[in-house]
């Protein structure tokens, strides 16, 4: 098993982070606008599911289309009453693909799936 993502459980939604900034004396600082998704050239968010059922563990892999390389990854679970946990998400050598595999960290009847997911851009 993965020693840097052994277990990572879920119980509740995640939430986003909040960050105040500091108010500095003098002229106005200039900030950089945010980049339109152009800048990245082929970006493409690929999603894959793993069949919904109660059966564990669960494999799945994400691929990059047409020559796209890994840049992100992530996953998803959905369902499994918070007895679902991923024990690896992994990029390939060649970071054309992501894949996840999660399993059952109590035995439930409750149908459960995971998603992979793969932030792909042209190299």
């Amino acid at each position: 098993m993965n020693k840097t993502l052994q277990s990572l459980r879920f119980t509740a939604p995640l939430l986003g982070l909040v960050v105040a900034g500091a108010v500095v004396p003098g002229p106005t600082p200039a900030f950089a606008e945010p980049a339109p998704a152009a800048a990245v050239p082929g970006l493409q968010r690929v999603v894959a599911a793993s069949p919904t059922n109660p059966a564990s563990p669960k494999t799945v892999t994400a691929n990059c289309p047409g020559g796209r390389r890994v840049i992100g990854a992530g996953f998803s679970i959905t369902g499994g009453a918070d007895q679902v946990a991923v024990g690896n998400l992994t990029p390939n050598a060649g970071l054309t693909n992501v894949t996840v595999r999660a399993y059952e960290t109590d035995p439930t009847a409750v149908a459960w799936r995971v998603d992979a997911i793969a932030i792909c851009a042209a190299p």
